[in-house]
């Protein structure tokens, strides 16, 4: 992004900003009702007829993981058609990893200060593309205007994500829809998309590293790996609680243990760990934390990309949730098992988690992979 294009881009979100969420998405609104004129959607589309349709990621890592049973299922579904996937350049590398996408990417701030840079991006796609899919169930009005100014004639979103002119079709999943990844495929669902498998392919290379990693960080593998998300703990429950959970696990004895955190660890959290006599790893990136993850025969964590990665390849996790958050991201599958907790001071949640953990049964034979491709289905609801 040019020098000028960046000043005209933060004066238009400083302007945004001074008039307020509501008057910016009435003149918004008022633009593209006037300016870009879209005939009405008409439905059920005829998918043959559809030559080109463009997905909008959410910019969320974790909402990204968590659409993408959904997002496979439409390029399923429109496999006679030019697929487009626009992302946060922050998740690109999360959406790479599946082969053979699409993938233009771009930046928080040009989205955030509506830069001439993305407003162009979204021209691109006037008069091309047949179907605009927003998949962020509660997108900005920046990524609802971008919605809007493709001129598609149908722009596909959740129910509640925006109105007409940004969206013209709404998806409303059924209330019996409780598991996330489940809820988001009723999008697919509605053009006749069936569930489908996802490959999700970590590059050798990458495995490569990761391997290096733990050999530098101490961690034979020779037993099963288990991973903690032991920031997550931290954060929520305090240094003593998550310094008996760490002691039970290595108690139990089903494997080598290893700690995780997602972001740098902060002063208190890292002068806590320097006294846990454990190899710690952090900071990784998207696609080295998925080598880890794959590597790892247990993932302890809570609703963190941690524990979806391990969803995504089929690794057993055991996962921590607040009571509302249960049933929307915990399937309670053969795969994915969680506990429920309404507060850090919930007495008897400890408890429940060593019982979870105690039942995980560990693969004694260590299968050294050499391939970064893995493929399966969802671990479905029971």
């Amino acid at each position: 992004m040019d020098k000028k294009a960046k000043n005209i881009g933060h004066i238009k979100g400083f302007i945004f900003k001074c008039i307020g969420t509501r008057h910016t998405e009435a003149f918004l609104a008022f633009l593209l009702k006037h300016r870009h004129k879209v005939p009405p959607v008409t439905f059920p589309i005829d998918v043959a007829s559809v030559k080109e349709i463009l997905l909008l990621l959410p910019d969320q890592r974790i909402d990204v993981l968590y659409q993408l049973k959904n997002i496979i299922s439409l390029i399923s579904r429109f496999k006679h058609a030019a697929v487009t996937l626009l992302c946060e350049k922050d998740t690109a590398q999360l959406i790479k990893m599946i082969p053979g996408l699409n993938v233009i990417e771009y930046s928080a701030e040009s989205r955030q200060s509506y830069s001439n840079e993305f407003i162009a991006l979204a021209h691109g796609f006037r008069d091309i593309v047949d179907i605009c899919f927003l998949l962020d169930k509660n997108p900005d009005l920046p990524m609802l205007y971008f919605t809007g100014l493709t001129k598609a004639p149908a722009r596909v979103g959740y129910l509640g994500a925006g109105n007409n002119p940004f969206l013209n079709l709404h998806v409303s999943p059924k209330d019996s829809r409780k598991y996330l990844p489940d809820w988001n495929c009723s999008m697919a669902e509605l053009f006749g998309a069936t569930s489908e498998d996802i490959r999700w392919s970590i590059a050798p290379k990458t495995l490569e590293e990761i391997d290096h990693l733990l050999k530098e960080s101490k961690i034979t593998r020779t037993e099963p790996l288990i991973g903690l998300d032991v920031q997550f703990y931290y954060s929520t429950f305090g240094a003593s609680w998550t310094e008996n959970l760490i002691e039970h696990i290595k108690g139990l004895k089903k494997g080598e243990l290893y700690l995780y955190t997602e972001k740098v660890p902060n002063g208190s959290e890292r002068e806590w760990l320097s006294t846990r006599n454990l190899p710690v790893l952090t900071e990784l990136s998207e696609s080295r934390t998925a080598a880890l993850v794959s590597r790892s025969e247990l993932i302890i964590s809570g609703n963190t990309l941690f524990y979806v990665l391990a969803g995504l390849l089929n690794k057993p996790a055991v996962g921590l949730f607040k009571e509302s958050e249960f049933e929307l991201y915990c399937p309670q599958s053969d795969t994915l098992r969680g506990v429920t907790y309404s507060s850090a001071s919930d007495p008897g949640v400890l408890e429940k988690v060593f019982e979870v953990i105690s039942g995980f049964q560990p693969r004694r034979v260590i299968a050294r992979e050499h391939t970064g491709s893995h493929r399966h289905k969802h671990a479905s609801k029971h």
